[in-house]
């Protein structure tokens, strides 16, 4: 169910604290033989502030999505664009108007003079809300179906 190239994996704990992307990039490169991309460098604070609060309780209330894997579940296709295209743009806001039927899904210029926000991002949060409507229905479901637990008893999981 990964979507490869779309997803990227969760980078290791002691890579967190390296401030340069050079220096996070040869860390990787050594312990996994992969690089480490610009993107999930950038989220490194984000990753860390987060895992640092989590515990296994609280992995029922509080999961790990990806958007491109949940627009391939609420679409039940591949994706044919890239998100950051309009072609793709559009494509993610029309599998958003039929799960959200009669809600107001922005259009790119509207979602583009949201602050802080890139287009794409706007659609990110709607189809994490989609995804966390369908964990509270329990519809949802996730990738590995049985996934392994982390040195924390975290489960290493995707919800989709």
């Amino acid at each position: 169910m990964v979507l490869e190239g779309a997803v990227f994996p969760a980078p290791d704990r002691r890579i967190l604290r390296l401030s340069t992307y050079a220096d996070a990039s040869a860390f990787a490169r050594l312990h996994s033989s992969k690089g480490l991309t610009k993107q999930a460098h950038a989220i490194f604070r984000k990753i860390e502030e987060v895992d640092s609060a989590m515990s296994p309780n609280l992995q029922s209330p509080v999961f790990e999505i990806h958007p491109e894997v949940c627009f391939r579940e609420a679409a039940r296709r591949n994706l044919n664009h890239p998100k950051r295209r309009s072609l793709g743009f559009e494509e993610r806001r029309s599998i958003l108007l039929e799960v959200f039927a009669g809600v107001n899904i922005p259009t790119r210029s509207d979602a583009r003079s949201w602050p802080g926000a890139a287009p794409d991002d706007v659609l990110d949060a709607a189809i994490a809300a989609w995804t966390a409507l369908r964990r509270t229905q329990g519809k949802s479901k996730q990738f590995p179906e049985s996934p392994d637990l982390d040195a924390r008893g975290l489960r290493m999981e995707i919800v989709y």
